[in-house]
């Protein structure tokens, strides 16, 4: 009787003892590099960040708002309107009756 059986399992050959070696480490410039250029990718967002939140700054409050916002043109722009009632129902199965052609 035979006990063996086909196996999806394989096995990676050992790394040999002649792998190449190391990179070597990157230089004092380029390191300064990619970090100079993280700050300023983060420096963009907070400003493209702030300039949002002072351009919508009147919507979010009431009357009184900080004196800075005096210089932006629509800062003291009157809130947005509350709907007075909640919204209907949509009934989607007299909609499609009524999108449908008629039958001739």
């Amino acid at each position: 009787m035979n006990m063996t059986s086909p196996s999806n399992v394989f096995y990676l050959p050992a790394p040999s003892v002649l792998a190449s070696p190391p990179p070597p480490p990157p230089s004092r410039w380029s390191v300064l590099r990619a970090r100079a250029f993280c700050v300023w990718g983060r420096v963009r967002l907070t400003v493209h960040e702030l300039a949002i939140v002072i351009r919508h700054a009147g919507r979010r409050f009431d009357n009184d708002y900080p004196g800075w916002l005096d210089a932006v043109p629509h800062a003291a722009a009157a809130p947005l309107p509350r709907f007075a009632r909640p919204a209907r129902v949509i009934d989607f199965e007299s909609a499609r009756l009524r999108l449908r052609p008629p039958v001739a």
